[in-house]
């Protein structure tokens, strides 16, 4: 996601996307180290084992969990399942009338049976858009800029009651209040540091982010891996643990690339894309499990000398997507790419496999449960941005230039 820091940098962090890593199932951290490529001389291969957050807690794998229960997921999960089964969701499917341009991150969330938000971001475009579905009827909410209610450097999207929250990496929050079919800003809130995921907990904001590489802030440091913002901004407490490092580059990479789910018990989800763990922490900030995805190929990359470089081998996995849905349950997504010659897929545009994993998780309850795959054949890059987004509202499907809502039965 995009932060304050110039976009020469943001273009190499952004780069660790397509991070490549070993094969294998593993178990435990000192698998990850058996599979991991040495490294030379002056070299550091992460993440390493010993640094990885809560490393002395042993994890439960998704098949040795206790089952979530799935007699009262929201039909959301219900239709992506069917569609999994061999029922194609996607012919009751309609296109949101917004053009996403190729390359976007985008990021959607369901205020309300009848509201849908995009936030769309890519070097020079920062959007947020409504799409009000009985009218069918899309509007632009806010643009790029630095002034009240715009937007810089956007990097999540969240909704409570007829709230709109959008966290952006020049150390603010915009906030937007939605009636009907339209949404105008309501304020925007300074932050004491850079908030990369943000999600509305109780009164206040829990968030994950990073102190910034330049320029005074109001704290000296940002430890945990979850932090408690008022609505004023100020940082109330931390928990959790985040990945072990003092190098900015590899901390701003995993503060980053990481994913943030508050669920309606009060309880946080947390996931590194890099890393085969979830950790679930209770209401009370305690870790309560780590849950570990099963056949997940660990990516590395390498730093060295104040760089980094991406190390591509033939297959790797990554985590996606995590949202929260309801009765204190996540949805997860794990993507694995498989590459025979990774080098000439992409170059040429070879056609690669692409194996999307889907799971609930519960952090209060331990639960796991594997939804289903899809196995899915296409060029490299072509579905490296698709992604099922179930809601308590809706079931929403990203995909490269076009996001659909896929209609009830």
């Amino acid at each position: 996601m995009h932060q304050s820091t110039s976009w020469a940098l943001v273009v190499v962090l952004a780069a660790l996307v397509l991070l490549a890593g070993c094969g294998g199932n593993h178990t435990d951290a000192e698998n990850i180290q058996d599979r991991s490529p040495r490294a030379s001389s002056g070299e550091q291969v992460h993440p390493m084992p010993e640094r990885l957050p809560h490393a002395e807690v042993s994890p439960v794998s998704v098949s040795d969990a206790a089952p979530c229960n799935l007699t009262s997921v929201p039909a959301s999960v219900e239709r992506l399942q069917a569609h999994v089964e061999g029922n194609d969701a996607m012919a009751d499917a309609r296109r949101i009338p917004i053009d996403v341009p190729g390359g976007s991150d985008v990021e959607v969330a369901s205020l309300n049976e009848n509201l849908v938000l995009l936030l769309i971001t890519l070097p020079r475009i920062s959007e947020l858009w409504s799409y009000h579905i009985p009218t069918e009827r899309a509007e632009r909410v806010a643009t790029r800029g630095q002034g009240p209610g715009e937007l810089m450097f956007p990097t999540d999207l969240a909704v409570r009651g007829s709230e709109v929250y959008v966290s952006m990496g020049t150390m603010r929050i915009a906030t937007f209040t939605c009636e009907g079919a339209s949404c105008t800003h309501r304020e925007d809130i300074r932050t004491q540091f850079q908030p990369t995921q943000i999600e509305v907990s109780g009164d206040r904001f829990a968030t994950t982010g990073q102190l910034p590489l330049r320029g005074e802030t109001e704290i000296d440091a940002l430890d945990g891996a979850i932090h408690y913002v008022n609505p004023t901004g100020t940082l109330v407490e931390s928990f959790g643990e985040p990945y072990q490092t003092d190098v900015w580059m590899v901390s701003a990479h995993f503060a980053r690339y990481k994913q943030l789910a508050s669920l309606t018990d009060g309880s946080h989800v947390v996931h590194y894309h890099t890393f085969p763990r979830v950790y679930a922490y209770g209401a009370d900030q305690p870790l309560r499990q780590v849950i570990e995805i099963d056949d997940f190929l660990q990516p590395t990359f390498v730093y060295e000398d104040g760089r980094r470089s991406v190390l591509r081998e033939d297959n790797y996995s990554r985590i996606k997507q995590l949202n929260a849905l309801t009765e204190g349950t996540a949805f997860l997504t794990v993507a694995t790419v498989r590459m025979d010659r990774p080098s000439e897929a992409m170059e040429t545009g070879n056609e690669i496999r692409y194996l999307y994993d889907y799971y609930l998780m519960g952090a209060t309850s331990g639960c796991a449960s594997h939804l289903g795959h899809e196995d899915v054949a296409a060029e490299y890059g072509v579905n490296d941005r698709i992604r099922w987004v179930p809601t308590e509202h809706h079931l929403l499907r990203i995909g490269e230039g076009s996001v659909h809502l896929i209609d009830r039965d």
